[in-house]
């Protein structure tokens, strides 16, 4: 990926990283139910009126409705759901832990040809990296979430910074310099010389 995508990549972990931060702070005043549907609501009229400016109509049939509904009703309210209830009792840090298993999951159900998360800006990042990074470069992005939800979570909620975080942001620290390739490319070059 280019040092661009990158930066996006991180932008774009920093925006879903920051939603486990939200949540953790509407849930002190909203019900699960109303935090998922204000924030999935908003995203569709933010994404809508996007698209209404850049001049894209969306046309819509019952299959493209279908469509639609499937896909929000999978990516978004399910799993949203089912984190902001988490997040009532566990930290935000740790439900992006937990959200971080979504590549071993994606790896396991694309045989079945099962999905992702995101919301309005989260998805123009999404998109434009999925057409220029690819579908597995993109996945990284699971990776980070963690990394951008522990430090907000503990920088703007107060939460414990335990060593088990440094660990695990350590670990994928490393596990994104092997990805990238750059760092597999500079030990083989450094020791077959």
């Amino acid at each position: 990926m280019t040092g661009f995508e990158w930066m996006l990549l991180v932008l774009l972990s920093v925006v879903w990283g920051g939603s486990f931060f939200f949540n953790g702070i509407a849930l002190r005043e909203f019900p699960t139910l109303t935090i998922v549907t204000a924030r999935v609501g908003l995203a569709a009229l933010a994404l809508l009126f996007l698209t209404r400016m850049l001049g894209q109509g969306i046309q819509l049939n019952r299959q493209i409705l279908k469509a639609f509904f499937g896909m929000s009703f999978l990516n978004n309210v399910v799993p949203f759901s089912l984190i902001v209830w988490g997040q009532q009792h566990i930290a935000s840090g740790v439900a992006s832990i937990l959200n971080a298993t979504t590549p071993l999951f994606t790896g396991m159900s694309s045989l079945l040809g099962i999905a992702l998360l995101s919301t309005a800006l989260a998805y123009v990042i999404y998109f434009r990296l999925l057409k220029t990074a690819g579908a597995t470069n993109l996945l990284l992005v699971t990776l980070l979430i963690p990394v951008s939800a522990i430090i907000l979570g503990v920088f703007l909620l107060g939460e414990s910074l335990e060593p088990q975080h440094l660990s695990g942001m350590a670990i994928i620290s490393l596990g994104l310099l092997i990805m990238d390739g750059r760092l597999l490319q500079f030990f083989r070059k450094t020791f077959s010389a």
